[in-house]
């Protein structure tokens, strides 16, 4: 069964066999990689009978075409939605998909850090590169005119990993009055503006991205001659990347009141995870915990009083999009889902779908990557479900409330 795990998560053998018997032998053969296979296989057959394929006599090749077809057939549904037209090219489509996320409720309030916060610290550690490349001539001007978090993200991009450590090792302390429940930022970019960023980027930018120490989504206006897929893609990408925002916020959240949270706040900037413990020397994050709270209420008290069980809510992000239109409900679970044959992996991640359908991939060279790191969390969130990691969450979370012994940063 490791195998067929193994091939979605694009693990090296033996060892990711070898892993999972070890798992396997400290939960008293809990048997979490036979059911997750499982789950997986019986998701994939589902999905195949949904698409008016025969799952006894399905190709690859032939899931592989549906599924693009079928990613087609849904991001039409939802640029009428969103108000995309014909005749809008990449850059205008992007633009209404942010503008009509911004609003949706779909992107939740989190506790985050103030805008002015974060606005004291540019002013302390002036982004000279981002001055100029956003036409301002002055250090007030630019504070006055953009707001914190766009300058934030065009210094991240541009300005180099020297200036961004020296920002973030600035934060000296930080308390819960520094933080606030507010809107996450969309932060967007005239063509012009990102033709000038792209000339000093210090890094590759994806179409969507996140900043959780800045409560910030970027969107890039990428200008390309394909716009098929292009709407489901973003939505999918934004939906995605604003869950992360929230995983880190309730974070956040939870250590409001430790005397420690400005260094919380910088390995957050630094790393963009926050580690916790490791499984049989696998590292866990946040992220993972979250999930395991989500589902359970078991070890919520220590994350009481400050974080409710709405922080804690998880939802997919096609199940999400399907909030938008019911008619593109068919992607629904398929996160975790991919087919695996001797020639080909197909993934049924929608993110996979649409990028392979909007850069015309051939199934040989298939992206299969947003799969691949959900199935690897799904494993090991499900393995933290079970006895007896359920008891080292136990342990770890009261270390992470015994200020004596913070264990993130022994």
């Amino acid at each position: 069964m490791s195998k067929y795990l193994s091939a979605l998560v694009g693990a090296k053998e033996p060892g990711f066999s070898q892993l999972i018997m070890q798992l396997d032998a400290a939960s008293a053969g809990s048997g979490v990689d036979t059911r997750l296979t499982a789950d997986i296989r019986y998701g994939v057959l589902t999905k195949i009978s949904e698409l008016g394929l025969d799952p006894a006599d399905t190709t690859a090749t032939e899931l592989y075409q549906s599924l693009i077809q079928r990613a087609l057939q849904d991001d039409r549904l939802l640029r009428e939605k969103i108000g995309i037209n014909k005749k809008d090219d990449s850059v205008a489509c992007i633009q209404k998909i942010s503008n009509y996320f911004s609003k949706s409720p779909l992107i939740p309030e989190l506790w985050a850090l103030k805008r002015t916060t974060l606005k004291k610290l540019l002013a302390e550690h002036v982004p000279n590169k981002t001055m100029k490349v956003l036409r301002y001539r002055s250090v007030a001007s630019l504070l006055k005119r953009e707001s914190p978090a766009r300058i934030y993200a065009v210094a991240t991009l541009i300005e180099g990993e020297r200036y961004k450590q020296r920002l973030i090792s600035s934060i000296k302390q930080l308390s819960s009055s520094d933080f606030e429940i507010s809107r996450v930022e969309f932060v967007q970019f005239t063509p012009k503006q990102w033709e000038d960023i792209q000339k000093h980027l210090k890094r590759h930018a994806v179409p969507v991205f996140s900043l959780p120490e800045a409560n910030a989504l970027v969107i890039i206006p990428a200008a390309t001659e394909h716009t098929d897929t292009l709407t489901l893609l973003v939505a999918a990408l934004l939906l995605h990347e604003s869950r992360r925002l929230k995983e880190h916020a309730s974070y956040l959240k939870f250590r409001s009141l430790d005397i420690k949270l400005h260094e919380h706040v910088q390995d957050l900037a630094r790393r963009g995870h926050i580690a916790v413990m490791t499984l049989q020397g696998q590292q866990v994050y946040w992220d993972h915990m979250h999930r395991v709270f989500a589902s359970s209420q078991d070890g919520r008290s220590y994350l009481e009083p400050h974080v409710n069980s709405e922080d804690l809510e998880w939802t997919a992000l096609e199940a999400s999009l399907a909030g938008v239109d019911t008619g593109i409900s068919f992607w629904t679970g398929t996160h975790i889902l991919g087919f695996v044959s001797d020639e080909h992996t197909v993934s049924l991640h929608i993110i996979d779908v649409c990028l392979n359908a909007l850069y015309k991939k051939p199934i040989s060279q298939a992206r299969h990557r947003f799969v691949s790191d959900t199935v690897w969390d799904e494993l090991i969130v499900r393995y933290l479900e079970v006895p007896p990691f359920t008891n080292m969450i136990e342990r770890h979370m009261y270390k992470m409330t015994d200020n004596e012994s913070d264990f993130m940063y022994d």
